[in-house]
């Protein structure tokens, strides 16, 4: 088929749907599935469609240059910010039939790591950032950092971490109150004993005691408390760093005879608890619900160790975190000040679905 002649029409036909459905997907709108939505970007690409669509997008612009910042892959990176990452790779791919140049910085997780590549980029005259997307620590300095980018009018989009202080373009992020009520609920439900129930909520990203945010372990305290009174609830706040997170648990397990759950926030703060229910033994059984979909935490929520899961879709995060700067550098169209990911339960029954 000529690629002048090619309509919405014409892949509406081959995709077998109607032609409003393919607007919305050739123009990133919301209200199609992921399957149609894959099948028509790959009928229009084939058709040439998608191709013609770039070039009218950019017709008018000079190539613009979107901006990562990122943690570096570590040995507990592949739980969470590695799956985030293939999410932003995987949009970038979709996103180079267009005239972007993409730059990714990479730090360690310290303070004056990420403030160098901050200042790297901040003062390189010969760099034009048009949008950065950023997966931030969370400290003064770094948010005094940003807010220079800010005062440049530089689109800023934020990963699944917000810095109230600063006017972002988005923040990607899961509905944490929301996740921690989930796992509340769910512990209320499966617990069949008055007892004790752990809360590990530790961030390693958060470096200031006034940056922290305790949205998830309030989401699931607020929901014991109103479901199961009963329960006494703990939240610990150690991290997995230099095994204190482990050890704390060692001591709680040496020390109570009645714990009867286990809700951990994260990925990092799960691997820790699977340590150490490993070399624990109770009269019954525990209630442990963790963060993340990983080969370890799927085989113990295959063997019954872990009793389910909760996934935050981390990779839907770094997916949308580029496709929400993208749509509004390059296509110009406007974008939530706040995008939710709405966390997910995932349960031996239909893991197989999140592999």
């Amino acid at each position: 088929m000529n690629e002048q002649t090619i309509t919405l029409k014409d892949i509406a036909r081959r995709a077998n749907t109607s032609t409003t459905t393919v607007y919305r997907v050739i123009n990133n709108k919301e209200g199609v599935g992921d399957a149609m939505r894959k099948k028509i970007l790959a009928i229009s690409e084939e058709m040439g469609y998608s191709v013609n669509f770039a070039a009218s997008a950019l017709s008018k612009k000079s190539s613009p240059t979107l901006v990562l910042v990122f943690p570096k892959e570590d040995q507990y990176g592949r739980y969470f910010t590695t799956p985030m990452f293939m999410g932003y790779q995987k949009c970038k791919k979709e996103c180079e039939r267009f005239n972007v140049r993409f730059l990714e910085y990479f730090f360690d997780i310290e303070e004056e790591s990420i403030l160098a590549v901050l200042n790297e980029l901040y003062n390189n005259p010969e760099l034009t950032i048009d949008g950065l997307i950023i997966y931030p620590l969370r400290s003064n300095r770094v948010n005094n950092m940003l807010s220079k980018f800010e005062g440049k009018g530089i689109p800023l989009i934020f990963i699944e971490k917000e810095f109230p202080d600063i006017n972002s373009l988005s923040c990607v992020t899961t509905d944490e109150y929301q996740a921690g009520r989930i796992a509340g609920e769910l512990l209320s439900n499966f617990i069949h004993f008055s007892g004790r129930v752990l809360i590990c909520d530790a961030d390693v990203t958060s470096l200031e005691e006034d940056m922290v945010s305790r949205a998830n372990s309030t989401g699931c305290s607020d929901e014991l408390s109103q479901g199961r009174p009963d329960l006494q609830w703990e939240t610990i706040h150690e991290s997995y760093v230099h095994n204190r997170l482990q050890q704390l648990l060692i001591e709680k397990f040496q020390r109570y005879d009645d714990i009867v759950g286990i809700y951990c926030t994260t990925a990092r703060n799960t691997v820790a608890a699977m340590q150490v229910l490993n070399q624990v033994m109770q009269e019954h059984p525990i209630v442990f619900i963790g963060s993340e979909v990983f080969d370890e935490s799927v085989a113990l929520l295959k063997q019954g160790t872990i009793t389910c899961l909760i996934n935050k879709n981390p990779y839907e995060l770094g997916y949308q975190a580029l496709r929400q700067l993208f749509n509004h550098v390059v296509l110009g169209e406007p974008v939530k000040k706040t995008f939710i990911i709405n966390p997910r339960i995932v349960l031996r029954s239909n893991v197989s679905s999140f592999i």
